[in-house]
């Protein structure tokens, strides 16, 4: 996430401040409303980014029942996912059980002192690469997905276990990278919940997974749903965002579910509508960058973003001609008169 490396956008010393026809503001809703301005605040042309060295990391995988996750990583006193020795901690869940559970691919990367005696970033992804180099086979398999939704439990399983089987140390900008596993064609939206909320969520998706099997045609999800967790920003419009309040649920950190789906699933966006609508009563919040539908408009995002009227208001103030009206602003209720 960029905006939290974002340390300030253009804010010069104010005693030496001297720039005829230009207003120097300096307060916090709008730093706030600005970082994540969703290209709605004008044009940022100058930010300064908190960096750090490079480092390396050692990443493993495990192939684990999804009840045991749950009861060892997330419904004990200190949940995994606030390990302070990990650099990141993220489950890929398949959405459907087999023998009775779900199975994850638990991914842990911990930050090394110095460089390993063997650096092994790319095995990891190779068959992910394989695939997405080849452009006629995503076509291929979501033909077969859709033919035979009978088996999308067990294919899940069976390419998430064969993931386990790989672990990798490196440079970290070569193990944080996905490569050419990007380029597959898919669709993707992402909800945060809160932290704490987590594994209920989870029960909650495999829910509306389970009863999406049952409709007429029966809908499938053609891939695992990731967990990843982030701490709590203090921006208003982000999805990770909580408020200074001790009890916002937010405080406790945020869970990003993202789910993504190749494209030309059978019925892609009523699969991505379905989890949007059915985690609404865990105050889910869904990522912008990503599709979504935000039924509900400006009344129901007031009620996932507290800062919203403070956000619309600066929005406001900077677009009175109307020239950064969108799509995305009209649907959100945000837009000011042209």
């Amino acid at each position: 996430m960029v905006a939290y490396v974002i340390v300030d956008i253009r804010v010069p010393d104010p005693a030496k401040f001297d720039s005829p026809g230009i207003t120097l503001k300096q307060d916090d809703d709008w730093f706030y409303s600005t970082v994540v301005g969703m290209g709605c605040m004008g044009i940022v042309y100058s930010a300064v980014l908190r960096v750090r060295s490079r480092y390396w990391l050692e990443e493993t995988r495990a192939f684990r029942p999804w009840h045991e996750v749950r009861a060892n990583d997330f419904e004990v006193p200190d949940p995994v996912f606030r390990d302070p020795t990990l650099r990141h901690y993220e489950v890929l869940v398949n959405p459907y059980a087999v023998g009775g559970d779900s199975h994850c691919l638990v991914t842990r990367r911990t930050e090394l002192s110095h460089a390993p005696p063997v650096s092994i970033p790319h095995l990891r992804e190779f068959f992910p690469a394989l695939l997405a180099s080849v452009a006629e086979f995503a076509s291929v398999v979501v033909h077969e997905f859709n033919e035979h939704p009978e088996l999308t439990a067990a294919r899940i399983n069976t390419a998430l276990e064969l993931l386990s089987t790989f672990h990798a140390s490196g440079r970290s900008s070569d193990i944080l990278l996905l490569g050419q596993a990007n380029d597959v064609p898919a669709y993707a939206s992402e909800i945060a919940v809160p932290a704490d909320r987590c594994a209920d969520v989870v029960e909650a998706i495999f829910a509306i997974a389970d009863d999406l099997g049952t409709q007429d045609p029966a809908l499938f999800h053609t891939g695992p749903f990731a967990l990843r967790f982030v701490a709590p920003s203090k921006h208003y419009l982000s999805p990770q965002y909580a408020a200074d309040d001790p009890n916002d649920p937010f405080r406790g950190g945020t869970c990003m579910i993202e789910f993504p789906t190749l494209v030309r699933t059978r019925g892609i966006e009523d699969i991505l509508l379905s989890y949007e609508e059915g985690l609404r009563p865990f105050g889910a919040r869904p990522h912008f960058g990503q599709w979504n539908r935000l039924r509900g408009g400006f009344a129901h995002l007031e009620t996932l973003y507290p800062k919203l009227r403070t956000w619309r208001s600066i929005y406001r103030g900077l677009n009175t001609s109307g020239t950064a009206n969108n799509a995305f602003t009209w649907r959100c209720g945000l837009d000011t008169a042209p």
